[in-house]
């Protein structure tokens, strides 16, 4: 995941609003990878 890192650095400190789209953005993301990996709960 590129770019993680350097955007969760950039946010420490900001607002809690910014986090919040921030971590919005991410669990987005992070579940289309999920989903398309074809993962399954055990």
């Amino acid at each position: 995941m590129p770019g993680t890192a350097s955007e969760a650095a950039g946010c420490l400190g900001d607002t809690p609003e910014r986090f919040a789209a921030f971590m919005r953005r991410e669990r987005v993301r992070t579940g289309e990878v999920v989903k398309a990996s074809g993962v399954q709960p055990r």
